[in-house]
């Protein structure tokens, strides 16, 4: 029997004296387990596992001790992690796939799955899988192929997949619909864009509209030619990753979304993005012109029934508090119907960073 697919631990799992393929077990949790002696020589004995298997299998996710690669499968199964003292089990064939952009960072989209999985297909009436995409592309081709139902996205993807796009509801963040970017370096480190000739730039994704688009826009209206300006380019697929290069001096400068050009907003979006150290020791050289927020994208792949009634539900008043673990996971106030022609701007940054 393989472990993960039976949904629990059995003892002939570690009957060749070694763990699964199906499993990662953190050293931290090992040092913890009765008969662990350490170094894996003395106390870790098939044994000894094999009596403490079902030990294992009760150890929350959270902590490292399991992941099994059954959580990465996409066969019709609602991606659930159980909770503390529960098996893994095979969930009903769902109805409706939501996919999160990698934005954020890995760790945090999917910590924002795990909090929509139960709480979203209550407020919806039916089962939910969420999925977070593996960059911005595998967003857009994921979209086109009709593998979406529901997509939290950028705006550059939102400009990509007009043509299956059957309603945009863009977010709204501290009374705001539109966002910008600013430039930020090591703080010291130059006081103007021109100073920056020969450094290297850490951005988020091509498609990236706050970690790269509008920057690069923002530059050449500046008569800076991105090619000549910066020694090396490197795409890092998240604000985390990219700011931390940055930070930790493997990279010059960063381009961050920031909600309005204030100093206190950058200084805001450092901090969310990156921490507390990012704050301290980053600033911005400059701040673009506005682009529209990400935004839900109801996609082809939607029957007219679910179409109307998932617009239904984002419009109505009434279930804004039925929303609310929706508002906290995407950290939006709320959201706002939005038209196609919103996002063309944004196909024309695109377009002048030779992206479209």
């Amino acid at each position: 029997m393989k472990a993960c697919r039976a949904g629990f631990l059995t003892p002939g799992s570690f009957s060749s004296g070694r763990l699964p393929n199906d499993l990662v077990v953190s050293g931290f949790v090992l040092a913890f387990v009765p008969g662990y002696s350490g170094g894996g020589r003395a106390g870790l004995s098939p044994a000894s596992l094999t009596a403490h298997a079902r030990w294992f299998v009760r150890l929350p996710c959270f902590f490292g001790a399991l992941r099994p690669a059954c959580i990465r499968e996409r066969q019709g199964t609602v991606k659930r992690r159980p909770a503390v003292g529960r098996r893994w089990s095979i969930m009903p064939r769902v109805t409706l796939r939501f996919l999160l952009s990698p934005s954020v960072g890995g760790s945090r989209a999917w910590a924002r799955a795990e909090l929509l999985q139960d709480s979203l297909g209550e407020v919806l009436g039916e089962p939910v899988q969420l999925d977070v995409a593996v960059d911005y592309e595998d967003l857009e081709r994921r979209a086109r192929e009709g593998e979406a139902d529901l997509l939290w996205a950028p705006p550059g993807v939102c400009a990509r997949i007009e043509p299956v796009a059957r309603a945009y509801f863009k977010c709204i963040r501290h009374g705001a619909s539109s966002y910008r970017s600013a430039l930020v370096v090591r703080r010291g480190a130059a006081t103007s864009l021109a100073e920056l000739r020969g450094s290297t730039a850490a951005w988020v994704d091509p498609m990236s509209v706050g970690g790269y688009l509008l920057a690069i826009a923002h530059l050449k209206a500046q008569g800076l030619v991105p090619e000549e300006l910066f020694r090396e380019q490197h795409f890092h697929g998240n604000y985390p990753d990219a700011l931390n290069a940055v930070a930790f001096g493997k990279a010059d400068m960063a381009a961050i979304a920031v909600n309005d050009a204030r100093d206190g907003s950058v200084v805001d979006a450092l901090g969310r993005f990156a921490g507390r150290m990012a704050s301290e020791t980053l600033s911005h050289l400059a701040v673009t012109e506005p682009t529209p927020m990400d935004a839900l994208v109801l996609t082809h792949a939607l029957s007219r029934e679910k179409l109307r009634s998932l617009t239904a539900t984002l419009e109505s008043d009434v279930r804004k508090r039925a929303l609310t673990p929706l508002f906290v996971a995407l950290e939006v106030d709320g959201f706002m119907r939005a038209d196609a022609a919103e996002y063309a701007a944004v196909g024309k940054a695109l377009a002048l960073a030779g992206r479209w």
